[in-house]
Formats: structure tokens, C-alpha cells, sequence
């Protein structure tokens, strides 16, 4: 399950503060929509008793060390909104701003430390100086009583020090007591303005940013609720033509249900899905339930049987208008259904024990909305009519004229109830929506279906329920992902197949792409970092077609294909059409216009075919003999076929229901299509699969499926990751125990948008390098070929390096030599390769291919052609490869070629993601390509093992030495986690097998069926 901060904004002024998580400041934003707003409270406030000693070893400090303080009389100083950092002079410590510039007092606490106290002459920031303390010694020094003080002023005395740093500070606390340490304070703030503003408000008139204010001004504030996304809806819009209820049905097996929106932002990405491909009207899952009209009081105790269900209607309800929700009576006691933004006086009711009357008149005019707020707030509620007798008494105590306590909700299709809505104002020629039809004679009374209107920027209209039309749909998502899709670009080169087979190892299956918007995920993935195509999952399945009536399977059943077997002739052929010719039928593009034969199953139908002279595509067709019939025509056996023929022998061709649709490879429903123009094709007849090409903007192209190329696949329940910037300086160790502690890892990132988001965190607030989760396992050496089967103990890690693996970075890949040696080389190098063949009628089990080829399109030519790269298990191996490199013998030496094998290594998170995304910083003026492992850094060649991102160069990585003292990025998955402790030493199966009874006990906690069947792809182990 997924959480998510929701903003609540709150305009009456009190003096209350919540917790505000800012790393997506545009949906604080967002929540307010009054322009006339300047401030708002958050809940940052500033904790005058939170200071800390930097360094956190709890064994440093005896009980109440923590404690001591030498500040001077009367304490830390607050003039300025900014001094959070201490200094010492003479013995007596002062608050000041952190990024002044001051020499500091390191302490040693190793065990050849030459001194405990290191004075350091350098005027460095405050945080510069911890870094440096911890890079060359422990850390900032801490004081933990009068003694140790005396012995450090005494130390600076006789260094002639007067002002220097020591590791005491403060940071501004959440009121929530969460750890996020973004800003997004206005130039000049926090100045605590008289020695008063502790509290943090937003200001709207200034982008957002942040001001200090007297925690007891009376401002407006914003609250917010963690949410699960469960409750997200992910869009699908269906180019299909059905009624709502049909629309309703169709989503409810495929999907969730019709579209339900919530808000604004909802609606934009509703409007998305279609991208401008569309541009008419859809059904949303919005209706009128005439019969859902209820009381503003709730209370079932008040009600005895059938009293809810009184009414004293007068020739109503009619909802003339089609906003007439709410009820008055008149001065005959009659009831009314009429707008409920009316003005009228109403009547409360009491019902509270000191009451001297129940029924009270309130003359001050209001909405009914208003009313019943008032009603509430003073009495009860608005006044419920329960049967004849009360009615009687409310009209003889307070008289008619008024509104009651009867009301109605439009009603969204899966039962939910939401206040937002979109309908179209009143445009030349068209009423203002929804009307009900008020201005259509023959549709007076029947508009009670909602459709979005995208000739209408997306706003609602009311419709009859049996036009035909689209419609969308939603499912579920977890998240902005746990059932969203998240996408994973993996940039080894493979045929189709073996990419499904990859994806579905390790991920979840190739993408499946459901609109734009996922569409343009897709491409931020890669964006920037491969220029070429891709498989995704779409495919074309030629045994897939189906009836349009009752979407029946064609399958083994009656055909009558004019050639043996369809072949999708230019790769769009996916309708079929009948030839009186003998009959035979056809595929043919669906955009071709033909007549075609509708079907009539209905009770009162004077004839079950009907011929309709009308040339139309093929989805025409069927919408035409939806609305008009049954549907468009099936057919079943040779007798149907021939009826056919003798009814219509005067037409030559016309549209009958089969159809197909290109598969996604896990089966989804999907209709989104992106092509490039002229695509598909089916050049040569050959081309079923399809890969997105990001030279051309991410349209789609069909190509061979053998043909090798990078893919996407996705991840179906991968939780989100959410980034926190940790702005204190650690080295690449201490950042990921603390990550670890305190959310999940360092920082793992699989794609570009996701960097973006990473570096969203900082928001401009830090300029320098941090630490992610990447770094250079140098002993993580495997082979291509991972079969098990194929391995004796011992053998997989045969090696016959010659002064190698080297320091140089990049050097992933290995070739040999044609003296059998082994070395180390960028795997973008181009050398001949050896393939290992281990089919069983082969001949030759190592082939040598005398064609230059990089490591990676090596690797794929062997699994293509042959099995693998050749992988090396012993001696006698090496000999026989030898023999197939080496062309030449003279004097005593041998000549032959270097040669791609099979070892190869990657660089590794800290989690053990199997992440492959990558944003090295490329050569910039200064500074060396990266990763270089510190080739041109004076004592760091060969050492730079770690990854930090460069926000001087806009997030681009650079490897570092991984005991330089850094900021960092943690992650925290937004998702269950299962944590399983055991004292045994348990295998791999066992601990497979124990987690996933966990989760089952928790699914089930949370609703889930017992019989859902469990994979455990993957767990990570947190401690020995």
C-alpha cells in the first residue's frame, strides 16, 4: 500500500501547524486557489532546545554529557533567524550563522591518533569544517563537561585561536518530527524579525517560499493527511462505440469501472490519455439516480421503519434544468425539487434536549447548502419529514416557503461520492450543462448519462444513457505506482522473445503502454541516453481474431479464409470483410469504408440480417448495428454463410464482426497506439513485434522479431521510491548505515525521471556532490552464460588475468589475448569474439567470429546465433579457445587475435538493485569524463570506487573516493515491507519460503483472498 502527503488547505485564521513534506512544493501550490492569500502556516518551526552534538556515538557520552553547556550569559543568542551553529572564544560558546568562515578544534578518537585535540587553522564554513574533521580525523570535537572545556580554551589560548567552531548546532524541527531537511526560504529570511518569529509560514505571493513569523499571528494554514493511493485512478480511454451501460460493463470486466474524477489534476490527466487523437464526446462514469434523494440527518436512530421514505411531492420530482438536487416546501405543504443554489429561509430542527420547540424558522435567506451548515452549527440539523403528521407541524409552526433536509448526489458508477465537477458553461447554440435536455423536445427527461466533451476542453455534458459512444475507463492504481507501471530500460541487445524472457525474470513483463502519459514516462526513462529503438510489448498475434458479438474466440471454429492463412498485408489488415465470391472472407484495414451486415437478435426483429447500403470503416459499422440492432454480423457454420449469399447476391463485399487487435505480451487490454507514420507495415511480411524509437519522439515501429535490441520492461507492483537529501557530510559507508537506520538504502535510480525527482529534492538549496547508492564491486567479475547446469564446483571462477584487473576505470569487459592472457578493457572497444555453441548437434563447440564487435552486440550475435560468449572453466578450456584464435606460428611464437569472452562485471547499488540506468558526467572543461577512478587526481588514481551526484553539473555522476566526507541521498520505498528475523541459518528457499507466509498474513490482514499465489523475486539481507 501505498502513502502520499495530501495538502488541505484551511482559511480561518487559528494558530495551528502541520508538517509540510516539500518535495513537490507545486501540489502545495496547488491546494490554494485564492489569489488573495499571501501567508500560510506550515508546520517548520524553530526548537531553541534541539541541540546536538555532531557526533553521535552514544558510547562517547556518560549519562547527562550531552548536556553541558557553556553559553554565554543568558544563553545561545536568537537575534537572527539563522544561528543555528556554536563557536567558542575564551572558553564561552556563542551562537552564529553556519556559513561563516572560521578555523575549528577537531577531535581524534583513533587508536594512533597523536592527539585527541586538533586545532585547525583553515576558515572553512561550518559544515566544511565537520566534513574535514570527519575525512582526517573523528570529528567536530564534542565537550561533555567543565573539564575537557578548560582543556580546549587553554589549548587555544596558547595557539593564539579566539574564535573557532566546535560541533554543537540545531536544525529547525517539523511539527510531524520528520527528518526532511528541504528549504525554500525567501532571500534575507529567516531573520527572527524582534526576537519572536519561530514559527514558518508560506508565502503565496512569492512563489511559495518561506518566511519566519510570531508563532502567534492569526494566519490561514495548511494541513495535510497521508493517503493511500489505492484510491488513484489510472485512465483508459476505449475508441468503441456502446451505450453508458454497456460502456459501464465493458469497464467493470476489463478494467475497474467508468472513469470517477476527484479533482483537477484528475481531470487533466483524463484529458491526456486521448492526447488530441480524439475529438468528441466519451462517457464518464457520472449519472443522475432520480431515486437517490435522502435526508441532511443521518442519525438511523431517529427514523423508525419506512420513515426515510415519506414524501409529499407535487408533480415533482422532474429536475427541470437538471440541477434541481435539492427539496423546499411551498406554503401547501407540497414539496418541490428545485436548484439547491437558491436563495430561501428554511427550517431547522432542534432535537437537542434543552430544546424549547423542534421546528425553528430561520428567515435569513441561504442556500441550501448554507442552510444546512447553519442548521448544524446552531441546532441540529435541517428539518427531516418523517410522515403526514410532521409535515402538518412544521407548515403550521413555521410556515411554507422554506427549504427541508431532502436532497440528492449525482452518483458515480463504482458508488463513490466526490463534490468536484467540470460541466460546460452555457457556448453559442448549447444550454449550459447539465440541462437535462430542457431545450430538446424529444430528449426532455432523459439526459442522465455524463459524457466528458473533448471539442469542450474535457468539460461534462449530460447525455441520453442509450447514445452510443467512447467511453473510459479506470483502474486501481497503489500509487502514482504500486500497480502503476514503473519502467525499466535495460540496454543489452536481444531478440523479442528473449527480451519477454528477461522481463519477466526480473521485472514484470515488456512495457504495456495505457496512454500518453505513460507513454511519456517511457520515453524520460531513456531520455538522453540512447538515440535507437526498443521492444515493447506489443505484438502481433495472428491466431487472436474475435467476434464482435459477445467477443467470442474465433479459434478452432468455422473460417473461410480466402487464402490459407491471413498474414497482416501491410501490417494494418486487422477487420475482415465477405466476398460474395464463394463467400471467402478477406482482411483488409479497418479504415477501408464498406457496406456491411448487421445482425438483429432481438424478440420483436422482422428479420435477423440486415444489409445497410452505407459505406462505413469498420468500428462504424459496428456502432451502427449496436445502436440500430444487435450487432454486426458472426458467422458460425457453412449454412450461415450461404443464407448470407442467397439474401445479398447483388453486393460484392461488405464488413462482418471479425476483428483482431495486436497482443500486449501480459495480456493487458490496452488500445493506446503511438505509430510513426506509415507504421506498421510488415515489410516482407515478417514484422510482429514492435520497438518505440527515441530518435523519432518515441513512436512506434514494427520490426522483425529476431532482430536483436536494447527493450523496456516494467515492473507492475515496484514501489516508488521517495528520495531524501541528507544534508550532513558522510563518507560512502556512514551514508548508507545511516540510510539504512533511517529509511531503506542509499539512493537506487532506474531511470531519468526518477533522477529528476532526485534532484527535485534539493530544490537549488545545495551545489556540490552527494552520495547515491552506485559503486565498483572490483571482485564482482561474472560470466555471460549464468546457466547453473553448465558449472562443476569451482569452475566459475577460473581466471588467467596478466598483471590485471587494473585501476582504470570503465575497464568492465575482458578480452584474451592470442597468448591466452587476460586483460581487463573498456567493453566499447571493438574486438573479434568467440561464441561457445553448446546445441547438441553442433560440431564445433567454440566459434571464433572474425567481425568487430563491442562486448554488448558480441554478446548478443553469440546468443543469437549460437548459445553464449564463450565463458572459460579450466585450463584444458583455454587451451581449445586458443586453438581457434591463433593463425600463425614462427621462431617460437605464436600470432593470432584478441578476443571478446564471456567475463564481465557492473557497477553494483547498495540495495542490489539490478537498476542498469546511468548519467555519467561527460568531458566538461576541467574535468575528465567520468567515471575515470581518479586517472588524473593526485593520490585518488585508482580509488574512486563510490558514486556521488554532481548538482554543479546538473545531477551527472562522477566516481569519488568513498571515504571523502559527502551529503548524501537516502531512499524510502512507499510500499510494505516484511522484515523476517530468524537465529538459525536458514537456506535460501527456506528464507524464500518464510517471507512469503509473512506476506500472505498481511495481504490477508489487509483483504486480499487466500488463494493468491506468491513469487518472491528478490530480499535483501540487513545484517549477518
Amino acid at each position: 500500500m501505498i502513502l502520499w502527503n495530501t495538502y488541505n488547505y484551511v482559511s480561518t485564521s487559528t494558530i495551528r501547524f502541520y508538517h509540510l513534506d516539500l518535495e513537490r512544493p507545486s501540489s502545495l501550490m496547488d491546494a490554494v486557489n485564492d489569489n488573495f492569500i499571501d501567508l500560510a502556516w506550515i508546520g517548520l518551526y524553530d526548537d531553541l532546545n534541539s541541540w546536538k552534538w555532531t557526533l553521535e556515538d552514544s558510547d562517547f557520552f556518560m549519562v547527562g554529557e550531552k548536556d553541558y553547556r557553556n553559553w554565554y550569559n543568558p544563553g545561545p543568542d536568537i537575534s537572527r533567524g539563522q544561528s543555528l551553529c556554536v563557536y567558542m572564544n575564551s572558553g564561552i560558546w556563542y551562537t552564529t550563522d553556519c556559513y561563516n568562515s572560521l578555523p575549528c578544534v577537531c577531535y581524534d578518537g583513533r587508536q594512533n591518533a597523536s592527539a585527541s585535540y586538533v586545532l585547525v587553522y583553515q576558515y572553512k564554513t561550518w559544515t566544511e569544517a565537520q566534513s574535514y574533521c570527519r575525512e582526517q580525523h573523528t570529528d567536530l570535537i564534542s565537550i561533555r563537561n567543565e573539564t575537557e572545556n578548560w582543556k580546549i580554551q587553554d589549548l587555544s589560548q596558547r595557539n593564539t585561536f579566539i574564535n573557532f567552531w566546535i560541533g554543537l548546532y540545531r536544525i529547525r524541527s517539523w511539527s510531524d518530527k520528520s527528518n526532511s531537511s528541504f528549504s525554500n526560504w525567501r532571500t534575507g529570511q529567516p531573520d527572527n524579525a524582534g526576537h519572536s518569529e519561530y514559527c514558518t509560514a508560506v508565502s503565496f505571493s512569492d512563489s511559495g517560499s518561506f518566511t519566519d513569523e510570531n508563532c502567534n499571528t492569526e494566519l490561514p494554514f495548511i494541513c495535510y493527511i497521508v493517503v493511500s493511493l489505492k484510491s488513484s485512478h489510472q485512465y483508459h480511454f476505449v475508441n468503441e462505440s456502446k451505450t453508458w451501460t454497456e460502456a459501464q460493463r465493458y469497464c467493470r470486466q476489463n478494467y475497474t469501472d467508468l472513469a470517477t474524477i476527484d479533482n483537477m489534476e484528475e481531470m487533466n490527466r483524463l484529458i491526456n490519455t486521448v492526447n488530441g487523437s480524439y475529438n468528441s464526446s466519451a462517457w464518464i462514469g457520472l449519472y443522475d439516480d432520480v431515486n437517490s434523494w435522502r435526508w441532511s440527518l443521518e442519525d438511523n436512530n431517529f427514523y423508525q421503519e419506512g420513515e426515510r421514505d415519506f414524501r409529499n411531492w407535487y408533480h415533482e420530482p422532474d429536475n427541470s434544468g437538471g440541477k434541481e438536487l435539492c427539496v423546499y416546501m411551498n406554503y401547501n405543504g407540497k414539496w418541490y425539487d428545485i436548484s439547491c443554489d437558491n436563495m430561501l429561509s428554511f427550517v431547522c430542527y432542534g432535537g437537542r434536549g434543552n430544546e424549547t420547540q423542534g421546528y425553528i424558522r430561520i428567515n435569513d435567506r441561504k442556500t441550501w447548502l448554507e442552510a444546512r451548515r447553519y442548521c448544524r452549527d446552531y441546532y441540529t440539523d435541517l428539518v427531516n419529514v418523517r410522515n403526514q403528521t410532521e409535515n402538518q407541524r412544521i407548515l403550521e409552526t413555521a410556515g411554507g416557503g422554506v427549504w427541508i433536509g431532502l436532497y440528492r448526489n449525482r452518483i458515480w458508477s463504482n458508488g463513490q461520492k466526490t463534490k468536484y465537477e467540470d460541466w460546460r458553461p452555457a457556448i453559442s447554440n448549447s444550454p449550459q450543462q447539465p440541462d437535462t435536455g430542457l431545450y430538446d423536445y424529444d430528449q426532455w427527461g432523459y439526459l442522465y448519462c455524463t459524457a466528458v466533451s473533448f471539442s469542450n476542453l474535457g468539460r461534462w455534458t449530460d447525455e441520453n444513457c442509450l447514445s452510443s459512444m467512447p467511453f473510459i475507463c479506470y483502474k486501481k492504481t497503489c500509487i502514482q505506482s504500486s500497480c502503476t507501471r514503473q519502467y525499466h530500460f535495460v540496454n543489452e541487445s536481444k531478440t523479442w522473445t528473449e527480451a519477454q524472457r528477461y522481463c519477466r525474470q526480473n521485472y514484470t513483463d515488456l512495457a504495456t503502454i495505457d496512454n500518453m502519459e505513460e507513454m511519456n514516462r517511457l520515453i524520460k526513462t531513456v531520455l538522453r541516453t540512447y538515440y535507437g529503438k526498443a521492444w515493447i510489448g506489443l505484438y502481433d498475434d495472428m491466431n487472436s481474431w474475435r467476434w464482435s458479438l459477445d467477443n467470442t474466440a474465433l479459434q478452432g471454429g468455422f473460417k473461410s479464409w480466402y487464402v490459407q492463412q491471413p498474414v497482416n498485408s501491410a501490417g494494418q489488415s486487422l477487420c475482415v470483410y465477405v466476398s460474395y465470391y464463394r463467400g471467402t472472407w478477406s482482411e483488409a484495414s479497418c479504415y477501408y469504408t464498406l457496406p456491411f451486415v448487421c445482425y438483429d437478435g432481438r424478440v420483436n426483429a422482422t428479420t435477423s440480417y440486415v444489409y445497410v447500403y452505407q459505406y462505413k470503416n469498420w468500428t462504424e459499422a459496428q456502432s451502427y448495428c449496436r445502436e440500430h440492432h444487435t450487432d454486426l454480423v458472426s458467422i458460425r457454420n457453412e449454412t450461415e454463410i450461404i443464407k448470407l449469399l442467397t439474401l445479398f447476391r447483388y453486393y460484392s463485399q461488405f464488413w462482418i464482426g471479425l476483428y483482431r487487435t495486436r497482443s500486449w505480451s501480459d495480456q493487458s487490454n490496452s488500445s493506446f497506439s503511438n505509430w510513426r507514420t506509415g507504421q506498421p507495415d510488415n515489410a516482407g511480411n515478417s514484422e510482429y513485434c514492435t520497438a518505440v524509437s527515441f530518435r523519432d519522439f518515441g513512436s512506434w515501429t514494427d520490426e522483425n522479431c529476431n532482430n536483436a535490441l536494447p527493450f523496456i520492461c516494467y515492473n507492475a507492483l515496484a514501489p516508488s521510491r521517495q528520495y531524501r537529501f541528507v544534508n550532513e557530510s558522510k563518507s560512502w559507508t556512514e551514508a548508507q548505515r545511516y540510510c539504512r537506520q533511517n529509511y531503506t538504502d542509499l539512493a537506487t535510480i532506474d531511470n531519468m525521471e526518477e533522477m529528476n525527482r532526485l534532484i527535485n529534492t534539493v530544490n537549488g538549496s545545495y551545489n556540490g556532490s552527494a552520495w547515491i547508492g552506485l559503486y565498483d564491486d572490483v571482485n564482482s567479475w561474472r560470466w555471460s552464460l549464468e546457466d547453473n547446469d553448465f558449472y562443476q564446483e569451482g569452475e566459475r571462477d577460473f581466471r588467467n588475468w596478466y598483471h590485471e584487473p587494473s585501476k582504470t576505470a570503465n575497464e568492465l569487459c575482458v578480452y584474451m589475448d592470442y597468448n591466452g592472457n587476460w586483460f581487463d578493457y573498456s567493453c566499447d572497444s571493438y574486438f573479434l569474439f568467440v561464441c561457445y555453441n553448446g546445441r547438441g548437434n553442433s560440431s564445433q563447440k567454440y566459434v571464433l567470429v572474425t567481425e568487430g564487435r563491442t562486448w554488448t552486440g558480441a554478446q548478443s550475435y553469440c546468443r543469437e546465433k549460437y548459445t553464449d560468449l564463450a565463458s572459460v572453466r579450466n585450463e584444458t578450456e583455454r587451451q581449445q579457445i586458443l586453438a581457434v584464435t591463433r593463425y600463425y606460428y614462427s621462431y617460437g611464437y605464436y600470432y593470432g587475435y584478441n578476443v571478446w569472452i564471456g567475463l564481465h562485471r557492473n557497477r553494483l547499488w547498495s540495495d542490489q538493485s539490478s537498476s542498469s540506468f546511468t548519467y555519467w558526467l561527460p568531458w566538461t572543461q576541467g574535468v575528465d569524463a567520468q567515471p575515470d577512478n581518479g586517472a588524473s587526481v593526485p593520490g585518488d588514481r585508482g580509488s574512486q570506487h563510490c558514486t556521488a551526484v554532481s548538482l554543479q553539473y546538473f545531477g551527472q555522476w562522477t566516481d569519488e573516493n568513498c571515504v571523502a566526507s559527502l551529503p548524501f541521498f537516502c531512499y524510502s520505498v512507499m510500499g510494505m515491507q516484511v522484515k523476517v528475523t530468524t537465529l538459525e541459518n536458514l537456506s535460501e528457499s527456506q528464507i524464500k519460503e518464510l517471507v512469503i507466509i509473512q506476506l500472505q498474513e498481511e495481504f490477508i490482514r489487509q483483504g486480499l483472498p487466500r488463494n493468491v499465489t506468491m513469487h518472491l523475486r528478490n530480499y535483501r539481507k540487513t545484517s549477518p
